[in-house]
């Protein structure tokens, strides 16, 4: 079937790609409809008068114009769906489109040039890599955090068994034979002053003062140690805590339904061997029989074993006459889930209530200030609040938490 030229031209019109035919120096010799649709835009954005092809590659893809620049073959397909990107915006950094562009030389002194738009699909590859790599980042992020937990917990159980190894050297026999030599020297003190006159009595008393001194060394020691071992202690608890997350959180995915109450219980059993060596009594109660909510229950226990560490070490600070209480209460209204840890510690000025969640901020000598803008950050993450409230130094504190629920 012959077609004539006026139907060859229809023909082309409705390609659905953009054809443009062009003379050796890029001269539009015939254009199609798709083609004046994806070019003219450009043209217009650039002054030109969109009679050369050439003109306008030199403004918005000169690595395609480098490309016909370089040596090519007399006839034929020059290049295949190259892709190339024409910005919108002459001079500016704007919104970009992606073409590919398909160069053929039917003879000498010709181009034909096909090209579409292709930013969609582009954009849709662009995201589906994005995607692919978020996801290849993230599982070597949590591949290296796990490493790096593996390592800085060898690191300080191999810590806490050199203090360990400490104290048991601080524990020598030194000062219990210095002491029984004082006993001795005591005992036999007639003795030694006819042997040595007043100077026996200046031995006396220079051993007593050594025996003194290296008494008051060493309880300052134990204690040093002791809270090197706490120091310790915690750190574990900690990693502890990170490494489940780092297992629990290792696949993206929405938040799973968690047990409040569940995690309370958790917490309390992990710090009960603490209250206990304190005497402080823990009561908890539970007036809701639904305290689920969506969320991370490694952060969550890590937010309530702050609290609960805070609430001990405020009743620490209290005098020893004051009873030592933690009371934990769960409840449910219409709109919220409420968690209150309230103690009767040494308490703060209510002035100070914000004040102690601004990060480097601590009222703890050591205190790094970190540790309730941490979990404030959680709860906030959680679509929760986390308040502090105190009647005034000396008259304990509450945190409490409230989230927002679903009424079903």
């Amino acid at each position: 079937m012959e077609y004539s030229l006026q139907q060859l031209i229809a023909i082309i019109n409705q390609t659905p790609v953009g054809i443009v035919e062009t003379d050796s120096a890029g001269a539009v010799r015939l254009l199609n409809a798709k083609g004046v649709q994806l070019l003219m835009p450009f043209f217009l954005q650039h002054g030109l008068a969109g009679d050369n092809l050439f003109a306008l590659f030199d403004q918005v893809a000169p690595d395609l114009r480098e490309v016909l620049d370089n040596p090519m073959p007399a006839t034929g397909i020059l290049f295949q769906q190259r892709r190339f990107t024409l910005p919108t915006q002459p001079g500016r950094t704007g919104e970009q489109r992606h073409f590919w562009f398909t160069a053929n030389r039917p003879e000498a002194g010709r181009y034909t040039f096909y090209f579409d738009d292709i930013t969609e699909v582009y954009r849709q590859e662009r995201s589906l890599q994005e995607a692919v790599l978020e996801k290849a980042v993230q599982e070597g992020k949590f591949e290296i955090a796990s490493g790096i937990l593996h390592d800085i917990g060898n690191a300080v159980v191999a810590f806490g068994s050199h203090v360990t190894q400490i104290r048991r050297l601080s524990e020598s026999q030194d000062l219990p034979n210095l002491k029984g030599l004082l006993v001795f020297l005591n005992r036999n003190q007639p003795a030694l002053q006819s042997a040595f006159g007043e100077r026996a009595g200046a031995v006396t008393t220079l051993l007593e003062g050594t025996i003194t001194s290296l008494t008051a060394h060493e309880e300052e020691l134990k204690q040093a140690i002791q809270k090197q071992l706490g120091i310790i202690t915690h750190i574990q608890e900690i990693l502890a805590i990170q490494r489940q997350y780092i297992r629990e959180r290792g696949s993206s995915g929405p938040r799973p339904l968690v047990n409040l109450r569940a995690i309370i219980g958790d917490c309390t059993t992990m710090l009960l061997p603490s209250f206990e060596k304190r005497d402080i009594k823990v009561t908890v109660q539970v007036k809701t029989d639904n305290a689920r909510l969506p969320g991370d229950r490694t952060k969550l226990m890590q937010v309530i074993l702050n609290l609960l560490k805070n609430s001990q070490e405020a009743l620490e600070r209290q005098p020893s006459e004051t009873a030592r209480r933690i009371d934990i209460l769960l409840e449910r209204d219409v709109r919220h889930l409420s968690l209150s840890v309230l103690d009767t510690g040494i308490g703060f000025d209510p002035g100070q209530a914000e004040q102690l969640f601004s990060k480097g901020f601590s009222t703890k000598n050591g205190g790094t200030g970190l540790g309730l803008a941490n979990c404030r950050q959680i709860v906030e993450s959680h679509g929760g609040t986390l308040l502090l409230q105190s009647p005034g130094p000396g008259q304990g504190a509450v945190a409490r938490m409230q989230f927002l629920h679903s009424p079903n």
